[in-house]
């Protein structure tokens, strides 16, 4: 790699034709014929790494985005278990006298206190590999002295998205909780 700074922005393409013409020289090409080499300026590279980065965030929220979709989905699952086991403890509430609003909120609560609790555990993993990884980095490389940024907005914003899923995903347990006639659940074995 040559690296060659242009005086001026004004100047740039004009370098970059003059370097072309003389590295064509010295490689002895033809026109016409295909080069050995190419010129790239620091605004090529810079929509390159801006294409590069486009491409990680996008192929890293989809990462997340089925992540969020098989927690959620594992969530429904565990409260939909814990529904069928607790089928006469919810009987026994409504016959005290318990509304279904009353045990929809109940198992919406338990649902977004798990997902919230999957949430914590899912940000000391994170910050865990950010700060292994970051020590690693720094040992293999001489003279590297990355820091390690726990960014405290970014965690706010991973809770909320666990309460949400939390919540979204306890919906149809809660309310098939909710909707269980208090006789056929006393009589459930």
């Amino acid at each position: 790699a040559i690296l060659v700074g242009a005086r001026g922005p004004e100047l740039i393409e004009t370098a970059r034709g003059e370097i072309t013409a003389l590295l064509r020289d010295r490689h002895r090409i033809a026109m016409g014929q295909k080069a050995d080499f190419e010129v790239v300026t620091s605004e090529q590279l810079s929509q390159l790494f801006g294409t590069i980065t486009g491409m990680m965030t996008a192929l890293l929220a989809s990462i997340a985005g089925i992540s969020l979709l098989v927690g959620g989905v594992g969530i429904m699952n565990i409260m939909l278990v814990s529904v069928t086991e607790r089928t006469r403890e919810i009987g026994i509430r409504m016959a005290m006298g318990a509304r279904g609003r009353d045990i929809l909120v109940q198992f919406l609560i338990e649902s977004v206190v798990l997902s919230c609790f999957g949430g914590v555990i899912g940000l000391a993993m994170g910050i865990g590999a950010s700060v292994g990884i970051t020590k690693l980095i720094n040992t293999i490389s001489p003279g590297a002295d990355w820091p390690v940024v726990v960014s405290i907005p970014a965690g706010i914003v991973a809770m909320v998205f666990a309460a949400c899923v939390g919540l979204v995903f306890g919906l149809y347990p809660a309310w098939r909780a909710s909707c269980l006639d208090p006789i056929d659940a006393l009589r459930y074995e």
